[in-house]
């Protein structure tokens, strides 16, 4: 018994040393444990899920595509791709390639060369695309699949692994080809624009460009009328004579990134003519004179296409379509002002004169002007005489004549008139702005449209004939 309490005594003093080592180690409440050993807190490493990597789906194979994917018309071209495996035993690995998706119904193959190496090939015909097409895109697909002889461990790895890749193949007609460029920073430009008047004639510029030109003289323009997707049954005619359109070549833009010469071009449609050859189809027509008798029929799509066709190398671009709507009942349009900013600076205690012109959008049509009032008034119709705060204002107008309509591009001396504001302000008016409409109308035919014209008169300083006391007589 003595023994026995003498070994309890021992293990007591045992556990009390190693307790009271303990707490002088951790020491206060929020002290570092391992603020002596640095070394020992830099070699723990952090910890890493091992079980975590093990499940990543990794990738096991790439397919790459080892030449471009674009094609021509006529021209065979083969297109290798390269398998790389990936798998933790490759040598396990059985698989071939399928073509999931692409031009297999155009006549191309996918075939194996060797054991990672396959081939695309394809003679794409000279029908694929159509008159308007410059190229077109095919989707490719490609599968991979594994075999039956593979291994299980392989089998199992491609669960969850997406077993397929995508390109896209563009298709273009000739490599040397030109082109009619149409896009945003190069479109086919209408003005004044896409619908017009019959007496409007419309400007039409666009930018043509080829390769392998011998002189600028080799690029053709060609127009034809081409198939017709009318929105208006008039279109349905031939309409204008795609034959009788010129374009000249305006300048030359350099060459583009693949080594085009670029030029640009202009031509004229000259809308009068296409609307009299419509206006006879209306007349031989009982159901077409009928429609547009009643108002159904106003106007007629001229629909014709542009192509640029390289003589020297004999090759032919895409066409590019041109659609012009002609009013063949012709709107008035809007009455606007021409040559001046709007603005009259006059001086008190003086008589000024300020002339501008109002002209209709119409080349046909005809300016009326209804009444002058400021702003802040209501218009009385016909008042063309105005005052306030000792300043009169009278507003004049007369038809522009021919040498002036001549001038503004009108058909009639009618759709311009030449006006004058007179500003006579007394030397007791003060400074001001004073800001004046104009009420001005197009007329043609039944078709009316009226505009308010803005007029601003800005009276600063006095004339020397002024005194304090009022105006010398």
């Amino acid at each position: 018994m003595k023994q026995q309490n003498s070994t309890i005594n021992r293990w007591s003093l045992a556990g009390w040393l190693a307790l009271s080592l303990m707490m002088a180690a951790c020491g206060s409440r929020g002290k570092d444990p391992l603020q002596n050993y640095e070394a020992l807190k830099h070699s723990v490493p952090a910890y890493k899920n091992k079980l975590a990597e093990q499940i990543t789906i990794t990738r096991l194979f790439e397919v790459e595509a080892q030449e471009s994917l674009n094609f021509f018309q006529g021209e065979e071209k083969t297109v290798h791709f390269k398998v790389h495996l990936y798998f933790d035993n490759n040598s396990t690995v059985r698989y071939h390639l399928e073509m999931s998706k692409g031009p297999s119904a155009q006549g191309a193959t996918l075939t194996r060369i060797d054991g990672d190496t396959y081939a695309l090939k394809w003679h794409p015909s000279n029908s694929l695309l159509t008159t308007l097409e410059d190229n077109k895109n095919f989707d490719l697909q490609l599968k991979f699949v594994l075999d039956n002889s593979s291994s299980a461990i392989s089998k199992a790895n491609m669960v969850g692994v997406e077993a397929t890749k995508d390109w896209q193949i563009t298709l273009y007609k000739e490599k040397d080809q030109p082109v009619i460029e149409e896009s945003e920073a190069s479109p086919i430009k209408l003005i004044p624009g896409a619908e017009v008047n019959a007496d409007q004639d419309v400007k039409i510029q666009f930018v043509a460009a080829a390769k392998g030109l011998h002189k600028a003289e080799d690029l053709k323009i060609n127009f034809d009328r081409g198939p017709q997707e009318p929105s208006l049954e008039l279109a349905q005619f031939d309409g204008y004579p795609a034959t009788d359109l010129h374009a000249t070549q305006v300048r030359s833009l350099g060459q583009d990134a693949q080594g085009r010469t670029r030029y640009e071009y202009s031509l004229t449609f000259h809308s009068r003519e296409f609307a009299d050859q419509l206006q006879k189809k209306i007349d031989g027509s009982a159901k077409l004179k009928d429609k547009f008798a009643r108002g159904a029929l106003t106007a007629g799509e001229a629909v014709f296409y542009l192509s640029a066709y390289n003589e020297y190398s004999q090759r032919l671009s895409a066409q590019r379509q041109v659609v012009i709507k002609v009013n063949l009942t012709d709107k008035a349009g809007e009455p606007k002002l021409v040559g001046e900013t709007g603005v009259v600076n006059a001086t008190i205690g003086t008589q000024t004169a300020e002339q501008f012109f109002i002209k209709s959008e119409a080349t046909r049509g005809e300016i009326k002007i209804n009444g002058l009032h400021f702003a802040e008034t209501q218009p009385e119709k016909e008042k063309l005489t105005i005052s306030q705060d000792g300043v009169d204002l009278k507003l004049t107008c007369q038809p522009g004549g021919t040498s002036l309509g001549e001038i503004m591009g009108c058909k009639t001396g009618g759709c311009v008139k030449s006006c004058q504001l007179q500003v006579m302000s007394s030397c007791e008016a003060k400074e001001t702005s004073l800001n004046l409409i104009i009420n001005a109308e197009s007329v043609l035919g039944a078709s009316k449209q009226q505009k308010d014209l803005n007029l601003k008169v800005n009276l600063k300083g006095k004339a020397a004939n002024c005194t304090r006391g009022g105006q010398k007589s």
